[in-house]
């Protein structure tokens, strides 16, 4: 995997879940799983299905590991993280509000199924991504569920959420790819959604650069200085964000400074 606190993400992250309480969400507990009084209708999901939502849904304490990935996730586009992080027996990943909380549901067992898919742990921050980004957006607010043009609304955030932190284009993608060709009444295409994706990621990458460019300026490092009979300067060379420091030599003949790496 690419650039994302120079360390591989674990594959694991949304599989360690373990039992918990959740304060204040309206729910009967039992035996370590709690069961979740939330409106269906209501619940903005990332992937159309024909099931029906279970008339109970029981919810678990997410990982430690899912809850630092959402904070990454908001971290790398400068907001606090403000979400419940709940994995339950949706179809697969969800975003709704319960009282004043805003939260995320997702099912362990089609995340490692996504995962295994789609061979890359990105998939599975895109997916977290993409119900934040219904939080972020308001799509939880009024109540509609998903709706095709909320849903790309969304899939733009987790495309730029991934790009924002260090993803590339193909891990962006890598979520979407896993979808069905065709579109639902409540869900895009494929191909409308990777389009979404790929503006998000665009986006991030270009604001990136911009960003790591304007606090890196190609310039002169200090007064030249002598090594032997060399007189020498080092020079720092900034290009998309990329920082490189190279040691130039004068030359007395035509009077220009000349790189020696």
């Amino acid at each position: 995997m690419s650039q994302f606190e120079n360390r591989e993400l674990n594959r694991r992250f949304f599989l360690k879940a373990t039992c918990g309480c959740f304060v204040g969400l309206g729910v009967t507990a039992s035996y370590g799983q709690e069961i979740l009084n939330i409106d269906r209708s209501s619940l903005c999901s990332f992937y159309p299905t024909t099931d029906r939502i279970p008339y109970d849904l029981y919810g678990f304490a997410s990982s430690g590991e899912a809850k630092e990935i959402v904070d990454k996730i908001v971290a790398a586009v400068g907001l606090p993280s403000r979400f419940k992080i709940i994995a339950a027996n949706v179809p697969n990943a969800s975003a709704t509000v319960v009282g004043s909380e805003r939260v995320i549901l997702y099912s362990e067992v089609w995340v490692r199924r996504l995962i295994t898919e789609t061979a890359t742990d990105w998939s599975g921050v895109a997916l977290l991504a993409h119900e934040i980004g219904h939080h972020l957006s308001g799509h939880t607010l009024d109540d509609r569920g998903s709706r095709p043009p909320t849903e790309l609304e969304a899939d733009t955030f987790a495309g730029f959420a991934v790009g924002s932190m260090g993803g590339t284009l193909e891990e962006a993608q890598s979520l979407f790819r896993a979808l069905p060709e065709r579109g639902s009444e409540t869900h895009p295409p494929r191909s409308a959604r990777l389009e979404a994706a790929t503006i998000g990621w665009t986006n991030a990458t270009r604001s990136r650069g911009e960003r790591d460019n304007s606090a890196c300026r190609s310039r002169w490092l200090g007064e030249a200085y002598r090594d032997g009979g060399r007189i020498l300067r080092r020079f720092q060379y900034c290009r998309n964000g990329d920082r490189t420091v190279r040691v130039a030599e004068w030359n007395m003949l035509d009077g220009s400074w000349t790189y020696l790496d």
